[in-house]
């Protein structure tokens, strides 16, 4: 696992919070955002954009972790965070 889910968690928590009405995603295929009500959704859906689980109205701390849950089951992210990580390091021309 590229990015711990500590860290991600933190990450999360911290521009859900901001009450912009921000909502983060990866590829379509796993969302959390905050609803008009401050509380979040959380929704999953299948790589042709079916909908596979989805549940809102929930506190944050209950948001997150159903994301982490739910990428942490269907794996998803960690191939391509590698492969983004890798790319964004400096080229050591040395």
């Amino acid at each position: 696992m590229v990015v711990p889910d500590d860290e991600l968690a933190a990450a999360l928590r911290a521009r859900l919070r901001m009450g912009a009405g921000f909502y983060i995603g990866f590829a379509g295929m796993l969302e959390v955002g905050q609803l008009e009500n401050l509380n979040y959704w959380v929704e999953s859906k299948d790589r042709t954009g079916a909908m596979l689980w989805q549940k809102d109205d929930m506190p944050l701390e209950e948001a997150i972790e159903h994301f982490l849950r739910i990428r942490r089951e269907r794996e998803l992210d960690y191939d391509i965070e590698g492969d983004l990580i890798r790319k964004s390091r400096p080229i050591n021309l040395g």
